[in-house]
This record gives C-alpha cells, sequence and structure tokens, in this order.
C-alpha cells in the first residue's frame, strides 16, 4: 500500500471486495483515498491514514452500511500495531492485516497475541516468507499473497500446515484465478473480481477541538477515570458528540431506546471502545472547530439543561444534548435532518428539533430565540437573560481551560 499526503477535510475511503472459491463476496478491504477522485491510495503518514479511513467506516458511515455482514479487513501499520487501544470494535467483524514493512518484533508478536484474544482475526499482508517474519505465520489466521510475488514450493507448504486461509491478491484474469484455486487459496482479491470502489461520503466539515480530545484521551486513560468529567471534555467536540450517538445508537448495540444522552452513549460503549473512538479521531487529525460557533452550541446545551431543571418531566442531561445539536448543522456542515437520521436521538428530542413539537419545543425556542416566540413577560425575560450569561459564562470557562491546558 503507498503512502502519500492528503488534502484537509477531501479524504474518503474505497472498499475492494474479498471473495471466496465460488466468488462470493464474502469480505472487503478498507482503503483510504485522499479524495473521492483519486483511484489509489495516496497516503504520507500510515498512521494517520489508517485512523482517517477507520473513524469514516467506523463513525461516520458504520460498518453494517458498509460490509453488512461480512468481515473488514483494516490496515495495520507499525505504530497502529503498538497502541491496541486504537483497533475498530466489533472485532468479530474486523481482520487486522499487517503490513509487508511492519518489523516482527518482541512487542510487535505481543501485540498481535493481544489482538488475537480480544477475538480479532488476524491477516499477513502481501507476505513475503523470510527467516525474520516467519515467526508471524503461527499468528496469522489468513495470508495474503501477492501474485506477482509468489510463494517457493517450500514456503506454500509451511502456509498450508500452519492451518492459515490463503488469499491470493491481485487476480487480474481468469487463468490466475484458476491456477491459485488449485494451490489450495479459497479467498480471492484482484482487478478481474472488482476494482476498489470509492465510497460517497457526505460533505462535511470534520471539525474537532483537538484540544479537548487531548485532553480527554488523557482522562480516559486514567485508572480512576471521572464519567462527569469525560462528558464535558466529549461535549465540546461536535465531530465526536456526533460519532459517539452514532455508534451508541447504531445496530450493532441491538437496542430498541436510543441513548438520549452523552452519560447513555459512554455506558453504552464502555471505556474499550470510548478509548477506541477518540484515539481514532485524534489520530485523524481533523481541523479545528469555529470557536464562536462552538461556544453557542456549548451555551444551549447549558441553557437547555438549567431550564430543564424546572420541568420535573424533563431530563435535565437530555436536555443538554437537544442544546448541543441545535447547533450541530452550523458545526459539521450538514443539514440537521440527515445528522438526525445518522444519529438517532429520542423520538421527543428529534420532534423539537426537527418539528419544534413535543415536550423540549417551548424550552429549544427559548434558547434558540434568546426570547422565544411566546412573548414572555418581563420578569421571565430577565430570567432567561440570567440563564443565558450563566450557561455562556460556563460554555466559555470550559473552552478557556481545555484550551490552556
Amino acid at each position: 500500500m503507498p503512502y502519500h499526503s492528503a488534502p484537509e477535510d477531501s479524504y474518503t475511503i474505497a472498499i475492494q471486495p474479498i471473495c471466496n472459491e465460488k466468488m462470493e463476496h464474502v469480505a472487503d478491504e478498507l482503503l483510504y483515498r485522499a479524495s473521492a477522485a483519486s483511484d489509489v491510495a495516496i497516503i504520507e503518514n500510515a498512521e494517520e491514514a489508517t485512523a482517517r479511513a477507520c473513524a469514516v467506516a467506523f463513525y461516520e458511515m458504520g460498518i453494517d452500511q458498509l460490509s453488512h455482514q461480512r468481515l473488514m479487513f483494516v490496515n495495520a501499520p507499525q505504530g497502529w500495531l503498538l497502541r491496541p487501544e486504537l483497533s475498530p470494535l466489533p472485532p468479530e467483524r474486523v481482520v487486522i492485516e499487517i503490513l509487508e514493512d511492519v518489523v516482527a518484533s518482541t512487542e510487535v508478536r505481543e501485540s498481535i497475541r493481544q489482538l488475537r484474544r480480544r477475538g480479532y482475526r488476524i491477516a499477513l499482508d502481501d507476505f513475503v516468507l523470510t527467516s525474520q517474519n516467519e515467526c508471524l505465520v503461527a499468528l496469522a489466521d489468513i495470508i495474503k499473497i501477492d501474485i506477482r510475488h509468489p510463494p517457493d514450493p517450500q514456503a506454500l507448504a509451511l502456509f498450508h500446515r500452519s492451518g492459515a486461509v490463503l488469499l491470493a491478491e491481485r487476480i487480474e484474469t481468469h487463468e490466475q484465478f484458476e491456477a491459485y484455486l488449485a494451490k489450495g487459496f479459497s479467498r480471492f482479491q484482484g482487478f478481474y473480481l472488482s476494482r476498489p470502489q470509492v465510497v460517497a461520503t457526505p460533505n462535511q466539515r470534520r471539525s474537532c477541538n483537538q484540544a479537548a480530545q487531548l485532553k480527554l484521551f488523557e482522562e480516559i486513560f486514567r485508572d480512576d477515570f471521572n464519567v462527569r468529567a469525560i462528558i464535558k471534555l466529549v461535549s465540546q467536540d461536535p465531530y465526536l458528540v456526533a460519532a459517539l450517538f452514532r455508534r451508541a445508537n447504531s445496530p450493532f448495540f441491538q437496542r430498541c431506546v436510543p441513548a438520549s444522552n452523552l452519560e447513555q452513549c459512554i455506558t453504552r460503549l464502555g471505556m474499550l471502545e470510548l478509548r477506541t473512538l477518540v484515539a481514532t479521531l485524534l489520530l485523524a487529525r481533523n481541523g479545528p472547530a469555529s470557536r464562536l460557533a462552538l461556544l453557542e452550541a456549548l451555551t444551549r446545551s447549558f441553557m437547555c439543561g438549567q431550564l430543564a431543571k424546572q420541568e420535573p418531566k424533563l431530563d435535565p442531561m437530555e436536555g443538554l444534548t437537544i442544546g448541543f445539536f441545535s447547533m450541530m448543522d452550523t458545526l459539521l456542515g450538514l443539514p440537521l435532518d440527515e445528522i438526525l437520521t445518522e444519529v438517532r436521538l429520542s423520538h421527543s428530542a428529534t420532534a423539537a428539533l426537527l418539528h419544534g413539537q413535543g415536550p423540549w419545543s417551548q424550552i429549544l425556542d427559548l434558547v434558540c430565540s434568546e426570547s422565544g416566540s411566546s412573548a414572555p413577560t418581563e420578569a421571565m425575560e430577565a430570567s432567561l437573560i440570567r440563564h443565558r450569561l450563566a450557561a455562556a459564562t460556563r460554555a466559555r470557562e470550559l473552552l478557556d481551560g481545555v484550551s490552556q491546558n
């Protein structure tokens, strides 16, 4: 896989099918593309490229939409392997593909063993047997062979004895397919079967608050992590908030009731997946969000939470979510209905945000218009101003505190 640099926000992914001996589509390889117009991978930083590809596939689009129930092969460069928290979930759907230039050090081998214990399958990409990398054969579930560099009979015999599935890459003709089928290969990939297909992704701003992510990354790896502190940090990053809700409410968790606030999202995902998501998005190095728009989103979030405390039937935690999502279209550069189709908030939150209806509609109207449409009394107007000033102060202190650390 060649590596080169990518424009900041235009990157996307491609998917190349992997077929079995009956030419049935059984798996996909996840490939990075610097832009939708790129026919090949143009990558400079391997870890960044893998992080960006995983962020798009697992947190923007969702593996079920991309691959249905098929396995997804994910390229793993050396640095990625040495950081097991980066491995995308769920493990039963992911094949970690060890790139050909990975050095089979003691640390790498131990990391591979950890990945296997967690349930991941391991593939060796473009594998050419040497005395230095022979130790990896026993750790592999799948061995991928570039047919331009076919193994000698002794190496092929070793691969068969290992019990690994053999996958022939760069199959371009039916004759090549038949030849490697006869050699005992049962998985095939190449232009004869299918070229990589660039996936159309939303034209969104992948904006993020990197300072908040760095502090969050530090917080979630503490032994005595504080969920409240994590929620405060997550709430400052619109891209991360959307990714958390999208993942927590995805079909993978098979829940009928959508998570309606960040605490529920974090509880549903668990710390392992939260670490994976944050680490992946941090490595993707997306540009900073507009500070003014983010300040307004946080102000609305805190104000909704404050006003909800005056209504016994409303959950202040859900108010934080609704207030923040009222600015999500501005923060992410996408129509709100498209965002909510992917993220799936509660019915009451969606009704308020999209249609101005339901129990949250009046509070959201007051928060978004500052005075609302219900002609508040002078006393109520003064109360709203106090709430807004308090919320804005809290939002500004939160942003300033993160940016200074």
